[in-house]
């Protein structure tokens, strides 16, 4: 409204106004007009996109200022869809001399939507007519056209600098090798070349073009290391390799190999790689101690796989000696298994040293691995697997191999289940395997006077080759006897345990950790005048299992896997 204040807002004195000064518009184009005979019909289109601006100027007095602005906006995007339907494109110049408006409203666009000004409605109505957002962009891809055109017509991309064409695509080429050699040419562009085959050193061989390319590549990546199916560029992997297979055969000149070598070019490829694995192990030792990496490390998997593949090369005598030199300067673990079990007996030794012994006690302040790893040890001198060499080092600290004398009758393996109860803290009565006078030789007795409860432990290594034939009736007879004596003696609770060991040498230690933890149970749930029998790693078919359920109160069966 502030247009039109001296008006006095009347809207006769408007219309009167308007009428005046359209008519004074037409005397005044009239005489440029005809003049010269239309010789001049720019000054008449300029003066006709006056003449709408005007006529929107006061069709806008004592109106929303608002409205004027958005019609303002629609009038030039009118405007500019004529100019593309006239011209192609919507690449008005900002001199625009038919439509200096326009131009200005055009340039006025594109600043607005990089500084996020112009409303989404404008930008899509501007997209469905192809507004080019970045005139230099597109210029810059039309001569990229205009390039893939040449080439595909000569063959390269070796455009003379005056090629008579009115592109000026020469002059175009000659600049963007100026560029990148600036390093003013993003990447983008640069890809783009590189895709079509641009030939960057115009006045140079192939092998300079190629070698242009190298430095670059090793620009970004840091390295001369191109992958033989470099997908970013094919042909410079191929070329890489080349040089590589010249370099052996003596068939590059000095010149190249100097200046290959400027820039590190790097001639062996895999012992490159070979190096940095070996940096990455040192790194690892300085944090870990070791260079005993799992095969599976997490945080670096292709390191625990180098490692590995060192260890199986030097085993089949395919790893150099100079690499086998370098591992061992830093400690290199050739024996991963031989390792870990130095160490533990160099624990067993510290501890032989200190007490005179080693039986190594279990819970409170004992070490609950190298427990085990002895009870390992005398499972192996038992199955004749424990090589000799280890057999003599534990011999040198009075290894007890055995524990404790045996039981007369008892095996190695059903020595391990009563020495593992025996830590558990049970009381035994292993006399010649006698309960009270009964010469029915059970494995284990334990006996727990407090709850008046009796546990019979048989360990029954044959019951897996001698399913068929053993003889059930017996083993039956054999329960029934000895609950009546424990019943005789006072004990209110019988339980049998009966462990499946099938074969000596497969006796795990979790089958021996679940005893004990079942015998735990079975103390917390007390259950007078009841006899029970419990079958571990039995199948719940088996003959000896179903035939108990004849016989006793309670029959379950349990598996320590």
């Amino acid at each position: 409204m502030g247009r039109c204040k001296y008006l006095g807002g009347s809207s006769s004195a408007i219309i009167l106004i308007k009428s005046l000064l359209n008519v004074l518009l037409l005397l005044l184009l009239l005489p440029s007009s005809f003049s010269n005979g239309f010789t001049s019909p720019y000054s008449l289109k300029q003066s006709q996109y006056k003449f709408k601006y005007d006529n929107l100027i006061l069709s806008s007095c004592g109106n929303n200022n608002a409205n004027f602005w958005e019609e303002l906006w629609h009038m030039r995007y009118q405007e500019l869809v004529a100019y593309n339907d006239e011209h192609g494109d919507t690449l008005v110049p900002q001199n625009y001399p038919d439509n200096l408006q326009l131009g200005n409203w055009v340039h006025t666009q594109r600043r607005n939507i990089k500084n996020n000004k112009l409303a989404q409605e404008r930008v899509d109505k501007l997209n469905e007519i192809g507004f080019i957002w970045d005139p230099l962009e597109n210029s810059w891809n039309e001569m990229l056209q205009h390039i893939v055109d040449y080439k595909e017509e000569h063959g390269d991309t070796l455009v003379p600098a005056k090629y008579p064409d009115k592109q000026q695509l020469g002059i175009w080429v000659d600049t963007q090798r100026q560029n990148r050699k600036n390093k003013k040419m993003s990447p983008e562009r640069v890809n783009k070349l590189n895709d079509i085959g641009f030939v960057w050193v115009a006045n140079g061989s192939a092998w300079e073009e190629m070698f242009h390319q190298l430095l670059e590549y090793e620009d970004k990546h840091g390295d001369t290391l191109v992958p033989q199916r470099y997908t970013d560029n094919p042909q410079l992997g191929i070329w890489v390799n080349n040089q590589r297979r010249n370099g052996k055969n003596n068939s590059l000149t000095q010149e190249r190999i100097d200046k290959l070598n400027e820039i590190g070019f790097m001639w062996e490829p895999i012992e490159a790689a070979w190096e940095e694995m070996l940096q990455q192990l040192m790194k690892y030792k300085e944090e870990h101690g070791d260079t005993l990496v799992p095969a599976k490390y997490p945080e670096n998997r292709q390191l625990g796989i180098w490692v590995l593949t060192q260890r199986q090369n030097r085993k089949n005598n395919s790893l150099a000696s100079e690499r086998v030199d370098k591992l061992n300067e830093i400690g290199f673990v050739w024996e991963p298994l031989e390792a870990a079990w130095q160490s533990k007996y160099n624990k067993l030794n510290t501890f032989y040293k200190r007490y005179g012994h080693t039986k190594i006690p279990m819970g409170g302040d004992g070490d609950e691995e190298l427990y085990y790893w002895c009870m390992r040890q005398r499972h192996s001198k038992s199955t004749c697997s424990l090589p000799r060499h280890r057999n003599d080092q534990l011999k040198r600290i009075n290894f007890d191999f055995f524990r404790q004398k045996r039981a007369k009758g008892t095996s190695l393996i059903e020595n391990m289940i009563i020495y593992e109860l025996e830590r558990m803290g049970h009381e035994f009565d292993m006399l010649n395997k006698v309960f009270f006078g009964v010469r029915l030789f059970p494995d284990g007795v334990i006996i727990h006077s407090d709850i008046e409860s009796v546990v019979f432990v048989e360990i029954d290594e044959r019951y897996h080759s001698c399913r068929s034939s053993y003889p059930i009736k017996r083993e039956l007879g054999r329960m029934n006897t000895l609950r009546k004596e424990a019943a005789a003696q006072g004990y209110t609770q019988v339980i049998f345990v009966r462990i499946g060991t099938g074969d000596q040498r497969k006796v795990v230690e979790s089958q021996v950790e679940f005893v004990s933890k079942l015998l735990h149970e079975l103390k917390s749930n007390v259950q007078p005048n009841r006899y029970s029998v419990h079958y571990i790693d039995y199948p719940d078919d088996h003959h000896h299992v179903i035939a108990s359920r004849e016989h006793f109160d309670e029959v379950k069966v349990f598996t320590s896997n």
